[in-house]
Protein backbone atom coordinates (compact mmCIF):
# COMPACT_ATOMS: atom_id res chain seq x y z
CA UNK A 1 0.00 0.00 0.00
CA UNK A 2 1.52 3.32 -0.81
CA UNK A 3 2.23 5.76 1.94
CA UNK A 4 1.86 8.87 -0.44
CA UNK A 5 -1.52 10.59 -1.68
CA UNK A 6 -2.65 10.50 -4.92
CA UNK A 7 -5.31 10.58 -7.41
CA UNK A 8 -8.64 8.61 -7.37
CA UNK A 9 -8.08 5.19 -8.21
CA UNK A 10 -10.05 3.53 -11.06
CA UNK A 11 -10.36 -0.12 -12.26
CA UNK A 12 -7.62 0.76 -15.26
CA UNK A 13 -5.58 2.45 -12.73
CA UNK A 14 -5.09 0.01 -10.21
CA UNK A 15 -1.49 -1.75 -10.17
CA UNK A 16 -0.54 -4.95 -8.88
CA UNK A 17 -2.88 -7.47 -7.52
CA UNK A 18 -6.25 -5.31 -7.55
CA UNK A 19 -5.79 -4.68 -11.25
CA UNK A 20 -5.49 -8.38 -12.02
CA UNK A 21 -9.05 -8.85 -9.98
CA UNK A 22 -10.62 -5.27 -10.56
CA UNK A 23 -12.99 -6.42 -13.59
CA UNK A 24 -14.14 -9.43 -11.18
CA UNK A 25 -14.47 -7.97 -8.18
CA UNK A 26 -16.75 -5.05 -9.66
CA UNK A 27 -18.72 -7.68 -11.15
CA UNK A 28 -18.88 -9.58 -7.45
CA UNK A 29 -20.14 -7.11 -5.56
CA UNK A 30 -23.07 -6.32 -8.25
CA UNK A 31 -24.06 -9.15 -7.91
CA UNK A 32 -24.44 -9.86 -4.08
CA UNK A 33 -25.91 -6.66 -4.22
CA UNK A 34 -28.40 -8.13 -6.84
CA UNK A 35 -32.09 -5.99 -5.98
CA UNK A 36 -33.95 -8.36 -4.30
CA UNK A 37 -31.48 -10.61 -3.06
CA UNK A 38 -29.59 -11.05 0.93
CA UNK A 39 -27.24 -12.61 2.79
CA UNK A 40 -27.38 -15.21 4.82
CA UNK A 41 -25.20 -14.69 7.65
CA UNK A 42 -24.23 -18.30 8.62
CA UNK A 43 -21.03 -17.70 10.22
CA UNK A 44 -21.64 -18.12 13.95
CA UNK A 45 -19.10 -19.44 15.97
CA UNK A 46 -18.55 -22.66 17.57
CA UNK A 47 -20.08 -21.00 20.83
CA UNK A 48 -22.76 -18.76 19.40
CA UNK A 49 -24.62 -21.96 17.53
CA UNK A 50 -24.17 -24.04 20.32
CA UNK A 51 -27.02 -21.16 22.53
CA UNK A 52 -28.84 -21.57 19.45
CA UNK A 53 -28.82 -25.31 19.78
CA UNK A 54 -29.74 -25.51 23.19
CA UNK A 55 -32.80 -23.29 22.56
CA UNK A 56 -34.14 -26.08 21.10
CA UNK A 57 -32.65 -28.46 23.39
CA UNK A 58 -30.37 -30.02 21.21
CA UNK A 59 -26.38 -30.54 22.38
CA UNK A 60 -23.94 -28.74 20.36
CA UNK A 61 -21.94 -31.22 18.41
CA UNK A 62 -20.76 -31.38 15.13
CA UNK A 63 -23.63 -33.76 13.41
CA UNK A 64 -26.00 -31.02 14.92
CA UNK A 65 -24.69 -28.18 13.91
CA UNK A 66 -24.50 -29.89 10.48
CA UNK A 67 -27.70 -30.71 10.04
CA UNK A 68 -28.71 -27.45 11.07
CA UNK A 69 -26.47 -25.71 8.21
CA UNK A 70 -27.62 -28.74 5.45
CA UNK A 71 -31.44 -27.69 6.18
CA UNK A 72 -30.49 -24.17 5.80
CA UNK A 73 -28.21 -24.52 2.68
CA UNK A 74 -30.48 -27.21 0.84
CA UNK A 75 -33.50 -24.86 0.59
CA UNK A 76 -32.85 -23.51 -2.07
CA UNK A 77 -33.78 -26.28 -4.23
CA UNK A 78 -37.04 -26.30 -2.48
CA UNK A 79 -38.17 -23.51 -5.08
CA UNK A 80 -38.14 -21.93 -8.43
CA UNK A 81 -37.28 -18.34 -6.22
CA UNK A 82 -34.36 -19.39 -4.78
CA UNK A 83 -32.45 -16.44 -5.04
CA UNK A 84 -34.11 -14.58 -2.41
CA UNK A 85 -30.98 -15.19 -0.32
CA UNK A 86 -28.17 -16.11 -2.35
CA UNK A 87 -24.47 -15.70 -0.99
CA UNK A 88 -23.69 -17.22 2.38
CA UNK A 89 -20.85 -16.00 5.33
CA UNK A 90 -19.79 -19.41 6.65
CA UNK A 91 -17.32 -20.56 9.73
CA UNK A 92 -14.44 -22.04 8.90
CA UNK A 93 -15.81 -25.44 10.04
CA UNK A 94 -18.16 -25.28 7.80
CA UNK A 95 -15.71 -25.33 4.81
CA UNK A 96 -14.22 -28.39 6.27
CA UNK A 97 -17.62 -30.22 6.77
CA UNK A 98 -19.55 -32.76 4.57
CA UNK A 99 -23.49 -32.90 4.48
CA UNK A 100 -24.99 -35.82 5.78
CA UNK A 101 -24.72 -37.83 2.19
CA UNK A 102 -21.07 -36.96 2.16
CA UNK A 103 -21.00 -34.00 0.09
CA UNK A 104 -18.90 -31.26 1.42
CA UNK A 105 -20.69 -27.95 1.71
CA UNK A 106 -17.97 -26.05 -0.33
CA UNK A 107 -19.16 -28.49 -3.22
CA UNK A 108 -22.68 -28.29 -2.38
CA UNK A 109 -22.47 -24.59 -2.64
CA UNK A 110 -20.47 -24.18 -5.54
CA UNK A 111 -23.03 -26.22 -7.47
CA UNK A 112 -25.27 -23.88 -7.20
CA UNK A 113 -23.42 -20.84 -7.81
CA UNK A 114 -22.85 -19.40 -4.63
CA UNK A 115 -19.89 -16.95 -3.47
CA UNK A 116 -17.70 -18.61 -0.90
CA UNK A 117 -15.10 -17.79 1.70
CA UNK A 118 -11.98 -18.16 0.23
CA UNK A 119 -10.62 -17.70 -3.26
CA UNK A 120 -9.17 -21.21 -4.22
CA UNK A 121 -11.93 -22.62 -2.58
CA UNK A 122 -14.38 -20.68 -4.87
CA UNK A 123 -14.84 -18.02 -2.13
CA UNK A 124 -15.44 -14.30 -3.73
CA UNK A 125 -16.21 -12.44 -0.84
CA UNK A 126 -15.31 -12.44 2.71
CA UNK A 127 -16.33 -10.35 6.05
CA UNK A 128 -14.60 -8.50 8.66
CA UNK A 129 -16.53 -7.29 11.81
CA UNK A 130 -15.58 -4.26 13.57
CA UNK A 131 -17.93 -3.16 17.06
CA UNK A 132 -18.18 -0.55 18.60
CA UNK A 133 -20.47 0.47 21.80
CA UNK A 134 -22.40 3.77 22.64
CA UNK A 135 -22.04 4.91 26.57
CA UNK A 136 -19.83 6.49 28.91
CA UNK A 137 -18.04 8.42 26.45
CA UNK A 138 -17.69 5.61 23.63
CA UNK A 139 -16.93 5.67 20.77
CA UNK A 140 -13.83 7.46 21.45
CA UNK A 141 -12.49 9.31 18.42
CA UNK A 142 -9.26 7.10 18.55
CA UNK A 143 -11.51 3.77 18.63
CA UNK A 144 -13.61 5.19 15.60
CA UNK A 145 -10.21 6.10 13.47
CA UNK A 146 -8.79 2.43 14.77
CA UNK A 147 -11.71 0.64 13.67
CA UNK A 148 -11.92 2.65 10.59
CA UNK A 149 -8.35 2.50 9.57
CA UNK A 150 -7.91 -1.51 10.51
CA UNK A 151 -11.39 -2.43 8.23
CA UNK A 152 -9.77 -0.11 5.59
CA UNK A 153 -6.60 -2.28 5.44
CA UNK A 154 -8.81 -5.39 5.68
CA UNK A 155 -10.52 -4.28 2.55
CA UNK A 156 -7.48 -3.84 0.18
CA UNK A 157 -5.85 -7.29 1.64
CA UNK A 158 -9.50 -8.76 0.64
CA UNK A 159 -9.03 -7.27 -2.93
CA UNK A 160 -5.41 -8.02 -3.49
CA UNK A 161 -6.77 -11.83 -3.04
CA UNK A 162 -9.67 -11.46 -5.86
CA UNK A 163 -12.00 -11.26 -2.20
CA UNK A 164 -15.45 -8.38 -2.58
CA UNK A 165 -14.39 -7.01 1.37
CA UNK A 166 -17.87 -7.21 2.77
CA UNK A 167 -16.93 -4.24 5.77
CA UNK A 168 -18.88 -4.30 8.87
CA UNK A 169 -18.60 -1.55 11.48
CA UNK A 170 -21.27 -2.56 14.06
CA UNK A 171 -22.65 -0.12 16.48
CA UNK A 172 -24.02 -2.63 19.72
CA UNK A 173 -27.59 -2.46 20.37
CA UNK A 174 -26.56 -2.35 24.04
CA UNK A 175 -27.68 0.83 25.91
CA UNK A 176 -30.77 3.42 26.86
CA UNK A 177 -29.35 5.91 24.63
CA UNK A 178 -32.25 7.66 21.80
CA UNK A 179 -32.34 7.15 18.11
CA UNK A 180 -31.27 10.28 17.67
CA UNK A 181 -27.93 9.36 19.42
CA UNK A 182 -27.56 6.50 17.24
CA UNK A 183 -28.10 8.39 14.07
CA UNK A 184 -25.08 10.75 15.18
CA UNK A 185 -22.48 7.99 15.84
CA UNK A 186 -23.45 5.70 12.76
CA UNK A 187 -22.79 8.89 11.01
CA UNK A 188 -19.36 9.73 12.25
CA UNK A 189 -18.02 6.09 12.43
CA UNK A 190 -19.54 5.33 8.37
CA UNK A 191 -17.49 8.38 7.23
CA UNK A 192 -14.58 7.58 9.34
CA UNK A 193 -14.50 3.99 7.23
CA UNK A 194 -15.02 5.40 3.71
CA UNK A 195 -12.27 8.28 4.47
CA UNK A 196 -10.14 5.52 5.69
CA UNK A 197 -11.52 3.17 2.72
CA UNK A 198 -9.95 5.82 0.19
CA UNK A 199 -7.26 6.55 1.72
CA UNK A 200 -5.86 3.06 1.27
CA UNK A 201 -7.03 3.27 -2.34
CA UNK A 202 -9.72 0.67 -2.19
CA UNK A 203 -11.81 -0.18 -5.16
CA UNK A 204 -14.96 0.98 -3.99
CA UNK A 205 -16.89 -0.65 -6.79
CA UNK A 206 -16.02 -3.88 -5.43
CA UNK A 207 -16.96 -3.27 -1.52
CA UNK A 208 -19.98 -3.42 0.30
CA UNK A 209 -21.06 -2.02 3.26
CA UNK A 210 -23.03 -4.29 6.27
CA UNK A 211 -24.23 -1.79 9.30
CA UNK A 212 -26.23 -1.40 11.93
CA UNK A 213 -29.56 0.18 11.14
CA UNK A 214 -30.16 3.26 13.33
CA UNK A 215 -32.23 2.40 15.98
CA UNK A 216 -32.70 3.26 19.89
CA UNK A 217 -30.32 0.95 22.34
CA UNK A 218 -32.40 -2.15 23.33
CA UNK A 219 -33.09 -0.51 26.92
CA UNK A 220 -34.18 2.96 25.29
CA UNK A 221 -37.56 4.51 23.95
CA UNK A 222 -38.78 2.57 20.65
CA UNK A 223 -38.75 4.73 17.32
CA UNK A 224 -41.79 4.67 14.71
CA UNK A 225 -40.60 2.21 12.21
CA UNK A 226 -41.22 5.79 9.34
CA UNK A 227 -38.35 7.65 11.14
CA UNK A 228 -36.29 4.58 11.75
CA UNK A 229 -36.00 4.02 8.42
CA UNK A 230 -35.71 7.67 7.39
CA UNK A 231 -33.08 8.05 9.73
CA UNK A 232 -31.35 5.09 8.46
CA UNK A 233 -31.38 5.81 4.64
CA UNK A 234 -30.52 9.45 5.29
CA UNK A 235 -27.06 9.01 7.55
CA UNK A 236 -26.23 6.55 4.47
CA UNK A 237 -26.59 9.16 2.07
CA UNK A 238 -24.63 11.78 3.91
CA UNK A 239 -21.76 8.87 4.35
CA UNK A 240 -21.43 6.18 1.42
CA UNK A 241 -20.36 7.09 -1.92
CA UNK A 242 -22.71 6.59 -4.77
CA UNK A 243 -19.65 3.81 -5.75
CA UNK A 244 -20.80 1.06 -3.68
CA UNK A 245 -23.14 -1.39 -5.47
CA UNK A 246 -25.18 -2.35 -1.81
CA UNK A 247 -25.57 -2.17 1.81
CA UNK A 248 -26.28 -5.52 3.60
CA UNK A 249 -27.75 -4.57 6.86
CA UNK A 250 -27.06 -6.93 10.09
CA UNK A 251 -29.97 -7.35 12.52
CA UNK A 252 -28.44 -6.30 15.64
CA UNK A 253 -30.87 -8.40 17.86
CA UNK A 254 -33.89 -7.33 16.48
CA UNK A 255 -36.82 -10.15 16.00
CA UNK A 256 -37.80 -11.19 12.89
CA UNK A 257 -40.43 -9.44 11.97
CA UNK A 258 -39.14 -6.22 13.41
CA UNK A 259 -35.70 -6.56 11.32
CA UNK A 260 -37.79 -7.24 8.38
CA UNK A 261 -40.01 -4.41 9.23
CA UNK A 262 -37.29 -1.71 9.64
CA UNK A 263 -35.54 -2.84 5.87
CA UNK A 264 -38.84 -2.22 4.59
CA UNK A 265 -39.24 1.37 5.96
CA UNK A 266 -35.72 2.70 4.48
CA UNK A 267 -37.22 1.19 1.36
CA UNK A 268 -39.83 3.51 1.34
CA UNK A 269 -38.18 6.81 2.16
CA UNK A 270 -39.15 8.74 -1.09
CA UNK A 271 -37.98 11.78 0.04
CA UNK A 272 -34.13 10.05 0.47
CA UNK A 273 -31.67 9.91 -2.10
CA UNK A 274 -30.44 5.84 -1.92
CA UNK A 275 -28.05 5.20 -5.39
CA UNK A 276 -27.30 1.58 -3.78
CA UNK A 277 -29.05 -1.35 -3.01
CA UNK A 278 -30.34 -1.72 0.77
CA UNK A 279 -30.73 -5.22 1.22
CA UNK A 280 -29.91 -7.50 4.26
CA UNK A 281 -27.56 -9.81 5.59
CA UNK A 282 -29.36 -11.61 8.69
CA UNK A 283 -28.50 -14.07 10.59
CA UNK A 284 -30.52 -15.03 13.68
CA UNK A 285 -33.40 -12.94 11.58
CA UNK A 286 -33.43 -15.87 9.17
CA UNK A 287 -33.03 -18.76 11.21
CA UNK A 288 -35.04 -18.50 14.80
CA UNK A 289 -38.11 -19.58 12.96
CA UNK A 290 -36.71 -22.49 10.93
CA UNK A 291 -34.38 -23.26 14.24
CA UNK A 292 -37.58 -23.78 16.04
CA UNK A 293 -39.68 -25.42 13.50
CA UNK A 294 -36.88 -28.09 13.00
CA UNK A 295 -36.02 -28.71 16.45
CA UNK A 296 -32.90 -30.97 15.81
CA UNK A 297 -35.23 -33.62 14.38
CA UNK A 298 -35.27 -35.30 10.92
CA UNK A 299 -38.92 -35.75 10.21
CA UNK A 300 -39.29 -31.58 11.10
CA UNK A 301 -36.50 -30.87 8.19
CA UNK A 302 -38.94 -30.02 5.85
CA UNK A 303 -40.64 -27.85 8.13
CA UNK A 304 -37.16 -26.02 8.98
CA UNK A 305 -37.09 -25.30 5.18
CA UNK A 306 -40.16 -23.77 4.54
CA UNK A 307 -40.19 -21.92 7.67
CA UNK A 308 -36.59 -20.62 5.93
CA UNK A 309 -37.93 -19.74 2.80
CA UNK A 310 -40.47 -17.67 4.38
CA UNK A 311 -38.44 -15.45 5.94
CA UNK A 312 -35.91 -15.17 3.17
CA UNK A 313 -38.73 -14.33 1.03
CA UNK A 314 -39.98 -11.59 3.18
CA UNK A 315 -37.12 -9.96 3.45
CA UNK A 316 -36.90 -10.07 -0.23
CA UNK A 317 -39.81 -8.48 -0.83
CA UNK A 318 -38.94 -5.90 2.00
CA UNK A 319 -35.24 -4.59 0.39
CA UNK A 320 -37.69 -3.65 -2.88
CA UNK A 321 -40.17 -1.92 -0.57
CA UNK A 322 -42.48 -3.92 -0.36
CA UNK A 323 -44.63 -3.40 3.54
CA UNK A 324 -44.73 -6.79 5.62
CA UNK A 325 -47.82 -8.52 5.07
CA UNK A 326 -48.68 -7.99 9.08
CA UNK A 327 -48.34 -4.79 10.75
CA UNK A 328 -45.32 -5.04 13.14
CA UNK A 329 -45.82 -3.43 16.53
CA UNK A 330 -43.22 -2.42 18.44
CA UNK A 331 -42.63 -3.29 22.16
CA UNK A 332 -42.44 0.11 23.70
CA UNK A 333 -39.96 0.33 25.97
CA UNK A 334 -40.22 3.90 26.75
CA UNK A 335 -42.89 2.65 29.32
CA UNK A 336 -40.00 1.97 32.13
CA UNK A 337 -39.94 2.88 35.62
CA UNK A 338 -36.61 3.88 37.51
CA UNK A 339 -37.92 3.13 41.40
CA UNK A 340 -35.65 1.26 42.91
CA UNK A 341 -37.18 -1.28 45.12
CA UNK A 342 -37.00 -5.00 46.45
CA UNK A 343 -35.36 -7.52 48.32
CA UNK A 344 -31.33 -6.72 47.03
CA UNK A 345 -31.18 -10.52 46.13
CA UNK A 346 -33.96 -10.72 43.93
CA UNK A 347 -33.61 -7.49 41.88
CA UNK A 348 -32.61 -7.33 38.36
CA UNK A 349 -29.37 -5.99 37.02
CA UNK A 350 -31.11 -3.00 35.14
CA UNK A 351 -32.72 -2.45 38.40
CA UNK A 352 -29.18 -1.77 40.39
CA UNK A 353 -27.58 0.07 37.67
CA UNK A 354 -30.50 2.49 37.52
CA UNK A 355 -31.12 2.12 33.60
CA UNK A 356 -35.05 2.03 34.04
CA UNK A 357 -36.79 -1.15 33.62
CA UNK A 358 -40.36 -2.96 32.67
CA UNK A 359 -41.05 -6.57 33.48
CA UNK A 360 -38.16 -7.92 32.12
CA UNK A 361 -37.54 -7.78 35.78
CA UNK A 362 -40.25 -10.11 36.89
CA UNK A 363 -38.96 -12.90 34.88
CA UNK A 364 -35.42 -12.59 36.39
CA UNK A 365 -37.20 -12.69 40.01
CA UNK A 366 -38.68 -15.86 38.69
CA UNK A 367 -35.03 -17.10 38.26
CA UNK A 368 -34.14 -15.94 41.24
CA UNK A 369 -36.97 -18.22 42.54
CA UNK A 370 -36.28 -21.24 40.88
CA UNK A 371 -33.31 -21.40 42.06
CA UNK A 372 -34.14 -21.34 45.71
CA UNK A 373 -36.76 -23.59 45.01
CA UNK A 374 -34.20 -26.01 43.59
CA UNK A 375 -31.42 -25.90 45.97
CA UNK A 376 -32.95 -24.55 49.08
CA UNK A 377 -30.26 -21.29 48.52
CA UNK A 378 -30.47 -17.69 47.04
CA UNK A 379 -28.01 -17.65 45.02
CA UNK A 380 -26.63 -14.20 45.25
CA UNK A 381 -26.73 -13.69 48.92
CA UNK A 382 -25.23 -16.00 51.86
CA UNK A 383 -24.85 -16.69 55.16
CA UNK A 384 -21.46 -15.70 54.97
CA UNK A 385 -22.59 -12.12 54.53
CA UNK A 386 -26.01 -9.44 54.40
CA UNK A 387 -24.47 -6.73 53.09
CA UNK A 388 -26.61 -5.63 49.95
CA UNK A 389 -23.98 -3.43 48.42
CA UNK A 390 -22.51 -7.00 47.98
CA UNK A 391 -25.04 -8.74 46.98
CA UNK A 392 -26.07 -6.17 44.20
CA UNK A 393 -22.59 -6.37 42.88
CA UNK A 394 -22.58 -10.30 42.24
CA UNK A 395 -25.80 -9.32 40.40
CA UNK A 396 -24.17 -7.36 37.86
CA UNK A 397 -20.62 -8.71 38.17
CA UNK A 398 -20.50 -10.98 34.70
CA UNK A 399 -17.88 -13.02 36.35
CA UNK A 400 -19.85 -14.11 39.27
CA UNK A 401 -20.93 -17.57 38.02
CA UNK A 402 -24.10 -19.07 38.61
CA UNK A 403 -23.34 -22.61 40.21
CA UNK A 404 -25.67 -25.93 40.37
CA UNK A 405 -25.41 -29.02 42.85
CA UNK A 406 -25.10 -32.14 41.12
CA UNK A 407 -29.01 -33.23 41.27
CA UNK A 408 -30.08 -30.37 39.19
CA UNK A 409 -31.05 -31.55 35.58
CA UNK A 410 -29.14 -30.16 32.80
CA UNK A 411 -32.85 -28.55 31.19
CA UNK A 412 -33.22 -26.83 35.07
CA UNK A 413 -30.39 -25.71 34.70
CA UNK A 414 -30.49 -24.38 30.84
CA UNK A 415 -33.85 -22.43 32.14
CA UNK A 416 -32.39 -20.86 35.13
CA UNK A 417 -29.54 -19.82 33.51
CA UNK A 418 -31.55 -18.09 30.83
CA UNK A 419 -33.87 -16.38 33.07
CA UNK A 420 -30.62 -15.27 35.16
CA UNK A 421 -29.05 -13.27 31.83
CA UNK A 422 -27.93 -10.31 32.94
CA UNK A 423 -28.93 -8.44 29.32
CA UNK A 424 -32.90 -7.66 29.93
CA UNK A 425 -32.93 -7.78 26.30
CA UNK A 426 -31.65 -11.47 25.98
CA UNK A 427 -33.48 -12.96 28.88
CA UNK A 428 -36.10 -15.51 28.63
CA UNK A 429 -39.42 -14.11 28.29
CA UNK A 430 -38.13 -10.96 26.41
CA UNK A 431 -37.73 -13.00 23.24
CA UNK A 432 -39.77 -13.39 20.21
CA UNK A 433 -41.77 -15.66 21.74
CA UNK A 434 -42.33 -13.94 24.91
CA UNK A 435 -43.84 -16.23 28.18
CA UNK A 436 -44.51 -18.95 25.10
CA UNK A 437 -40.95 -19.36 25.29
CA UNK A 438 -41.07 -20.07 29.10
CA UNK A 439 -43.44 -22.32 28.36
CA UNK A 440 -42.65 -24.40 25.47
CA UNK A 441 -39.13 -24.65 27.68
CA UNK A 442 -37.38 -28.32 27.06
CA UNK A 443 -37.49 -28.27 30.91
CA UNK A 444 -41.59 -28.37 30.63
CA UNK A 445 -41.65 -30.88 28.19
CA UNK A 446 -45.29 -32.73 28.26
CA UNK A 447 -46.33 -30.19 31.13
CA UNK A 448 -50.19 -29.68 30.91
CA UNK A 449 -50.34 -25.65 30.95
CA UNK A 450 -53.75 -25.58 30.46
CA UNK A 451 -54.62 -28.40 33.16
CA UNK A 452 -52.45 -26.43 35.48
CA UNK A 453 -54.57 -22.98 34.49
CA UNK A 454 -57.96 -24.79 34.90
CA UNK A 455 -56.68 -25.87 38.40
CA UNK A 456 -56.92 -29.83 37.11
CA UNK A 457 -53.49 -31.23 37.56
CA UNK A 458 -53.83 -34.86 38.56
CA UNK A 459 -52.47 -35.84 42.18
CA UNK A 460 -50.74 -38.79 40.60
CA UNK A 461 -49.49 -36.13 37.71
CA UNK A 462 -48.17 -34.43 40.70
CA UNK A 463 -46.89 -37.47 42.48
CA UNK A 464 -44.76 -38.24 39.46
CA UNK A 465 -43.19 -35.15 39.27
CA UNK A 466 -41.33 -35.02 42.58
CA UNK A 467 -38.09 -35.11 42.89
CA UNK A 468 -36.77 -38.29 44.24
CA UNK A 469 -34.59 -37.20 47.63
CA UNK A 470 -30.83 -36.75 47.09
CA UNK A 471 -28.50 -39.23 48.71
CA UNK A 472 -25.69 -38.23 51.10
CA UNK A 473 -23.25 -38.32 48.16
CA UNK A 474 -25.39 -35.91 46.69
CA UNK A 475 -25.68 -33.45 49.08
CA UNK A 476 -21.75 -33.98 50.13
CA UNK A 477 -21.14 -32.35 47.01
CA UNK A 478 -23.81 -29.58 47.18
CA UNK A 479 -22.49 -28.61 50.07
CA UNK A 480 -19.20 -28.33 48.55
CA UNK A 481 -20.64 -26.21 45.47
CA UNK A 482 -21.57 -23.49 48.00
CA UNK A 483 -18.74 -23.68 49.71
CA UNK A 484 -17.03 -20.25 48.70
CA UNK A 485 -20.57 -18.30 50.16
Amino acid sequence: MSRGRRGPCRAGQLGGAKAKYAEELIANGKKIATPGKGILAADESTGTIGKRLASIGCPNEAWYRRDLREMLFTSASRTTSAAWCVPRILFEETLYQNSSDGTPFVKMLQDKDILRKYYEQGARFAKWRAVLKIGNGCPSELSIHQNAYTLARYAVICQENGLVPIVEPEILSDGSHGIEVCAAITERVVAACYKALNDHHALLEGTLLKPNMVLAGAEGPKADLKLAGYLTARTLMRTVPAAVPGIMFLSGGQSEEEATAHLAAMNQCDNVNTPWTLSFSFGRALQASALKAWGGKKENFKAGQDAFLARAKANSESSLGAAPAAPVVLDNSARRTYTFCGTPGYVAPENVLAHGYNHSVDWWGLGVLTYLLLTGRQRFSSPKTDDPMVVMRRIVDDSFQIKFPPYVSPAAKDFVQRLLERKSTKRLGMLQGKVRDVKQHRWFESFDWEALAARKLADNERKQRAQPKETPEELAEAEAVFADF
